[in-house]
């Protein structure tokens, strides 16, 4: 009897594949990965230097799997002035300006919840194949904010997905 072995994608693969959603589609960045090497590396080339500097800190850059480290830089692909982020609501803005998965990001500047930030994902599932063997089809799915949760940084941030209407203004009664 022949014996066959069950090949599961790694948990940093599926890492590299949340990244390539969550910037994958925003026009100034370009993503490389190499999967392979012993300690696998995900590069975010960022053509704009305040965005890099932005993503830099919000971003997770190591995360280790079982004995397996996978590093995610962030490499500017120009240099210049990037300023001060005043807050993290800044910092937000300034990573996800110009990426189309971002709907809104609205900062609360008064009230109970003053200095929290909301940034609002667009509606939609995120499905990509991961080899998960609690789905028909093998996919990993989830929200954009699940993603922005394992992989970024944040303590005043709060990330969310758009309602499927219109965006509207959220209830009078909430920030």
């Amino acid at each position: 009897m022949k014996t066959q072995t069950l090949k599961i994608s790694p948990p940093w693969i599926v890492f590299q594949k949340k990244l390539e959603a969550l910037f994958g589609e925003d026009p100034d960045i370009r993503i490389e990965k190499d999967m392979d090497a012993e300690s696998p590396k995900v590069k975010l080339f960022v053509a704009k230097a305040r965005k890099a500097a932005a993503i830099k800190q919000l971003l997770i850059g190591e995360q280790t799997f079982g004995g397996v480290r996978c590093t995610a830089t962030v490499v500017p692909q120009n240099t210049g002035d990037i300023g001060e982020f005043a807050c993290e609501g800044d910092l937000v803005a300034a990573a996800f300006e110009g990426n189309p998965v971002v709907a809104k990001i609205r900062p609360v500047s008064q009230g109970l919840f003053r200095g929290l930030v909301y940034c609002v994902f667009r509606h939609e599932v995120v499905q990509f194949f991961a080899d998960r063997l609690d789905d028909i089809n093998g996919f990993w799915s989830g929200l954009m904010e699940d993603i922005a949760r394992s992989v970024l940084s944040t303590s005043n941030v709060f990330f969310c997905t758009a309602t499927g209407e219109k965006l509207a203004a959220p209830h009078p009664a909430w920030p």
